[in-house]
């Protein structure tokens, strides 16, 4: 079958849509790419999802089993490595028997050409991925023709250490169906996975012989891309190189209460050092590490004379993984302080105020997460990025596109995957407080004329490497060796 993009139905599957998360920011960026650079139609997607949020596109199937926090699928988490509940396979079987049936419901009102399931090689998103298996199961066995099946592939269960031992019940799903021998295609977002995924797929070979050489011909890279929003770099405030605040953000700091916190001080803005964690918050972020830097760098700014109230602002959501991060970085934060009293660090939780869009409810201010770091850099801000495991760093890539300095920890893709292209970014391992990292991160801070041209320069490395042309040239490439195949 030869396929064209610039012709297809395209339908996407994922439990979010039109959120904060990564994956739902990188559905945008795939939307627009094909539609800027291919032609694609809009009324050419269709897409299903557990929650959507906004209005952005029409045919949207909502389905509340598709969904990575159902109660099946929060359930199953909890016991993945225990000994299974003797209701556990009655549970999860009759949630993913409704999970198939809005598919089915789905797939015969947008009958696409192509799929792009996102991450059903991932437990937390369980039950659908064994419903789409099963689904494709059912059309094969039947003589039905399914659409081409393209896994974008974030990251699995086999990259996470939380799922690498599963109890025997679970353990016989991910072999089955997370993702299973249906697909197609493959996108990776970096170029170790396809080693990490080809054992898993080696053996579905009774399944399907012909999946490993089919996925070996039929994978493509597609890093996390950004552009620059709006060109902003043409006409950029120059007292810090950033983007222009417009009025609807320049009450943020108020909706946040650092404006309050400061006045309450008797201290105004110049007394300030806003860091902004641009990330969900997962244990794997290591925001406690964020913590530690926000209070080395205000004991750097007490000892150079320059004596700080330090803001850590979280601009993602909180309780997507079954921990109580909230209480463990609060407990982190009031230990630090416990043994330096004379540090004035507050962390910010900004997750109420804002949202995937601007929008006034019931009177109550929202703001956009795409738009906080340029918010942020126009205080003279610095991001915070100290993951210890990323599949990319999507989030790493916004703050550079916004004017937003980031500090790093060096997580095995960023060396291998971002590293290479050049970018100013004072980096440090296991998340150490070395005297030079804070000696890099400082110099963004007080020498202007050095961070402006960071800035500058980190915008272009970006625009010219990881543009989200990439995406659409990458996509067409792969479609292209799936028709062959």
């Amino acid at each position: 079958m030869n396929m064209d993009l610039k012709d297809c139905r395209i339908a996407t599957l994922h439990t979010l849509l039109c959120c904060n998360d990564g994956v739902s920011i990188v559905i945008n960026q795939v939307i627009d790419s094909l539609h800027e650079h291919l032609g694609v139609p809009m009324e050419n997607f269709s897409f299903a999802c557990g929650v959507y949020e906004g209005d952005r596109y029409q045919n949207v199937f909502v389905d509340d089993s598709l969904w990575h926090k159902d109660g099946t699928n929060n359930y199953l988490l909890e016991h993945f490595e225990e000994p299974a509940p003797g209701d556990l396979g009655e549970r999860i079987e009759g949630r993913v028997a409704d999970a198939k049936n809005a598919l089915a419901r789905f797939f015969e009102e947008s009958r696409p050409d192509l799929l792009i399931a996102h991450n059903t090689g991932h437990p937390v998103n369980f039950v659908y991925s064994v419903a789409l298996h099963r689904w494709y199961e059912e059309c094969r066995k039947a003589g039905r023709k399914p659409p081409k099946y393209v896994i974008w592939w974030h990251d699995s269960h086999l990259e996470r250490e939380r799922f690498y031992h599963p109890n025997a019940l679970i353990g016989r799903y991910l072999l089955e169906g997370l993702p299973g021998p249906h697909p197609d295609g493959l996108v990776f977002i970096n170029r170790g996975q396809w080693e990490i995924a080809r054992p898993y797929f080696e053996k579905l070979r009774d399944a399907d012989p012909a999946v490993v050489d089919r996925l070996d011909r039929a994978h493509v890279v597609v890093p996390n891309t950004c552009d620059i929003p709006g060109d902003w770099i043409k006409d950029p405030d120059e007292k810090y190189f950033s983007p222009k605040m417009d009025e609807y953000n320049r009450d943020f700091m108020d909706a946040m209460g650092i404006t309050g916190i400061l006045k309450e001080k008797g201290k105004d803005f110049s007394e300030a050092l806003i860091l902004l964690q641009h990330t969900r918050v997962v244990p794997r972020k290591r925001i406690d590490h964020a913590i530690d830097f926000a209070f080395a760098m205000a004991d750097k700014m007490k000892r150079e004379g320059q004596e700080k109230v330090v803001f850590l602002l979280i601009s993602g959501p909180t309780g997507d993984e079954l921990s109580d991060d909230v209480k463990d970085l609060t407990d982190h934060l009031n230990s630090k302080r416990t043994e330096r009293p004379d540090l004035d660090v507050h962390l910010i939780w900004g997750e109420d105020r804002i949202l995937s869009k601007r929008e006034i409810r019931d009177g109550v201010k929202y703001y956009d997460f795409a738009e906080v770091p340029g918010i942020v850099a126009n205080y003279g801000g610095l991001g915070t990025y100290f993951s210890d495991v990323e599949g990319f760093g999507n989030n790493l890539l916004e703050l550079l596109s916004l004017g937003v300095p980031p500090v790093v920890n060096r997580y095995p893709i960023y060396d291998t995957d971002i590293a290479i292209y050049g970018f100013q970014i004072p980096s440090t391992r296991d998340g150490e407080m070395t005297e030079e990292f804070i000696e890099g991160a400082y110099r963004l801070l007080t020498d202007l004329d050095h961070r402006r041209e960071v800035i500058r320069e980190n915008a272009r490395l970006l625009a010219e490497n990881l543009s989200h042309k990439k995406i659409s040239d990458n996509l067409s490439d792969l479609v292209g060796r799936m028709s062959r195949t």
